[in-house]
């Protein structure tokens, strides 16, 4: 089955962060068709938020199996602290 990506509505970044994010999550959805049918796993990434750090972004995503979708819920600016 064939996931599809979205962002939520109203997500402001710029436009190449969300090019990158874009690629590297369509690059997750279609290693996700070649994932077993296995409960267990299907259901931990059904019961939580996944993350991906990129470029100086954190974006936060939820994967719905029974909808094949990946859907970024945030997309936030990553704080570097100083050491």
């Amino acid at each position: 089955m064939r996931y599809s990506l979205e962002f939520l509505p109203g997500l402001a970044l710029p436009r190449a962060a969300r090019a990158r994010a874009k690629k590297v999550l369509l690059d997750v959805a279609n290693s996700l068709q070649r994932i077993p049918a296995t409960p267990a796993w299907w259901s931990a990434m059904d019961s939580g938020l996944a993350e991906l750090n990129l470029g100086g972004w954190r974006f936060e995503y939820r994967i719905d199996p029974g909808k094949a979708c990946i859907r970024v819920m945030t997309a936030n600016p990553v704080e570097s602290s100083a050491v």
